[in-house]
């Protein structure tokens, strides 16, 4: 597993992405200057995933490896960041790894499959297996912004649709689809003892609406619920790296 270190402060912070066509790392000095309100009090980890998907591969899996990475790094008791599937893994570590989790955000994700998750990866799973990387892309900037910011970028987010995109990646973006939608810590998401922040938005247009609501409730803490803002919110809302950041100082 490849990974990324920003910044020096004396806390750690691990930030776990949701599903990506290409490695995290070509996206980590974006994710610097987005979180950099952060960098002075933390050193921000980025893990990819492994680099060498098997044929199945689930988020407990993912989970898995990204502790082996960073009881190797040496990182305890450390503020865990995950959004959409790298939440799924946050929440995984906090049951799974207790030691490794301080203190837990996440975002724009669901403990347990949804009708609408289901539907948005079957539908992500067909267009990896036409080996179209243009339609994937733009479907999942159509759904993973809201509309005001769609049409915003659409010229941009048109262009960056048209990189180059692997088969090797188009199979790893298959088995990451193939994993969110069999994935479920329902059950076990009492056993998080840590504090959580738990965000997402009102429509979820890829996992559906409920996951906040579920995880709120199962954990017995107040959501955040933010109208109006696309599955990616935390992309469009330039004041969430303070509210994230006002978290982990708190705790």
């Amino acid at each position: 597993m490849d990974y990324a270190i920003l910044s020096g402060g004396s806390r750690p912070l691990v930030i776990l992405p949701g599903m990506s066509l290409k490695s995290v790392l070509q996206s980590a000095e974006a994710v610097a200057g987005q979180y950099k309100p952060l960098a002075g009090d933390y050193t921000i980890y980025i893990p990819d995933r492994r680099k060498y998907f098997p044929e199945t591969y689930s988020v407990s899996e993912m989970a898995g490896d990204t502790a082996v990475l960073l009881e190797a790094l040496g990182i305890g008791n450390a503020c865990i960041f995950g959004v959409s599937q790298g939440a799924m893994m946050a929440m995984e570590l906090a049951v799974r790894h207790p030691s490794l989790v301080g203190c837990l955000a996440v975002c724009s994700t669901y403990p347990r499959p949804s009708d609408r998750g289901r539907q948005v990866m079957d539908e992500w799973i067909r267009l990896c297996d036409e080996g179209d990387p243009k339609a994937l892309n733009m479907d999942i900037y159509r759904r993973v912004f809201s509309p005001a910011f769609f049409k915003r970028y659409e010229n941009a987010l048109e262009r960056m649709s048209e990189e180059q995109v692997s088969a090797e990646e188009m199979r790893r973006y298959r088995i990451m689809a193939v994993a969110t939608e069999e994935f479920d810590i329902y059950d076990d998401l009492t056993g998080i003892k840590c504090p959580v922040y738990v965000s997402g938005v009102e429509d979820d247009t890829v996992l559906g609406g409920d996951g906040t609501l579920e995880i709120a409730g199962r954990l017995h803490c107040t959501p955040v619920v933010i109208p109006g803002r696309g599955h990616c919110f935390f992309d469009e809302d330039p004041g969430f790296p303070y509210k994230l950041k006002a978290f982990f100082d708190n705790n």
